[in-house]
């Protein structure tokens, strides 16, 4: 209940119609926000906790109005990796406003086909460096989950699917899989 409560504040005091270079009144905030989404990434409240922040802001909030500029805003504002962005669309997916929901959709089409293209073209040292081994793995959970199990595609072919996948279990063989991914990485 903090956690809901400290990133609902935070969402509804910084202003996320800034260019997000400039310190405004909103600086330290927006730093601090920045600093404790990377730690509400991994945490198993992360999609309620984040969909409650957005959705119902402060009454004095008016920047976080569903509209297409919404998430490429939020996600320049917050400095999210490439991760981060599709992760916080994927999240957002389960918005009880539909409209905001919508915009989700389309920001995770637009993004998903692009971090798993960088994934898999990327040779295995960048991959070594900052590849997905590299982020919480409740993260890479969230994403494999629904790419596995969502009816929704995201604009992602079979073949490109598949060869994330192929990518990501060389990555993680099975002698060495994290529990939580392994049977989303190895279903048979």
């Amino acid at each position: 209940e903090a956690d809901r409560h400290l990133f609902h504040c935070l969402f509804s005091h910084v202003d996320f119609n800034s260019d997000g270079k400039s310190p405004g009144k909103d600086f330290h905030q927006t730093q601090f926000l920045i600093q404790e989404c990377v730690t509400l990434l991994s945490k198993p409240n992360f999609v309620s906790t984040l969909s409650y922040a957005i959705e119902s802001p402060l009454h004095q909030q008016q920047t976080l109005k569903p509209s297409p500029h919404l998430f490429p805003q939020i996600s320049k504002i917050l400095r999210l990796s490439r991760v981060q962005e599709v992760v916080f669309g994927l999240a957002l997916l389960n918005s009880l406003n539909p409209e905001l929901r919508a915009h989700a959709t389309q920001f995770v089409k637009q993004k998903l086909p692009d971090l798993l293209r960088s994934y898999v073209d990327a040779d295995s040292s960048v991959r070594q460096e900052g590849g997905l081994q590299d982020i919480a793995i409740e993260v890479l959970h969230l994403l494999l989950a629904h790419l596995v199990h969502s009816k929704e595609q995201f604009g992602i072919g079979v073949d490109q699917k598949e060869a994330f996948l192929k990518t990501l279990r060389k990555d993680f063989p099975r002698d060495r899989v994290p529990v939580v991914i392994g049977p989303l990485l190895y279903p048979e």
